[in-house]
């Protein structure tokens, strides 16, 4: 009952004749503020303009002008292995789930590209040697910053990246894991 307002105006600002039109919380929250009511003399004019030209814009998730004195990038591929064992040491079940995780400082609006080596990618280029071995990826997911149709094209990542720290792709693989180590269980009873 107390943010009953704020869920409203929430509501009002996403939902365009019962389709979702903007759900960028960092446009909504430019949006939609607690506290004031009536903004500064003024600000409401620029704000207007800020806001029309972030919604109107094909990439609300990278704000327009920014300026580093060293542009950098930081990336964190997290892997976690998940296995199955039977009774005797035999693999039942085993699969790879992994994300790229990156941190951006970069100036304006730059395009960055990352190349995989799948097995997909690998069959389509004619000249490419045909003992290299290919990863099967069976489920993948990107932020909405990256170009799909570049990815369905030529199997090349490309996007415009967010400003910060953001998760660029999640993923899974099932076959062909060559486990990093393995357990074995010895137990001794006593009594």
């Amino acid at each position: 009952r107390d943010n009953f307002v704020l869920i409203y105006e929430l509501l009002d600002e996403i939902v365009d004749n019962g389709y979702p039109q903007l759900t960028s919380t960092t446009i909504l929250s430019k949006f939609i503020q607690m506290g004031t009511a009536k903004p500064q003399d003024g600000d409401d004019t620029k704000l207007k303009g800020k806001l029309t030209k972030a919604i109107t814009g094909v990439q609300d998730w990278r704000p327009t002008g920014l300026v580093y004195q060293k542009n950098e990038i930081y990336i964190d591929v997290l892997e976690r292995v998940n296995l199955l064992l039977s009774q005797k040491g035999g693999v039942l079940r085993s699969d790879v789930s992994g994300s790229v995780i990156m941190k951006t400082c970069l100036s304006g609006m730059p395009t960055c590209k990352f190349g995989l080596n799948d097995k997909v990618r690998l069959e389509r280029n004619p000249n490419a040697k045909r003992n290299t071995k290919g990863i099967v990826i069976d489920d993948i997911t990107f932020h909405r910053c990256v170009r799909l149709g570049k990815f369905d094209q030529d199997r090349t990542i490309s996007f415009t990246p967010p400003d910060g720290e953001f998760e660029l792709m999640k993923y899974r693989i099932t076959s062909n894991i060559s486990l990093p180590f393995k357990l074995i269980a010895i137990v001794n009873e006593r009594g």
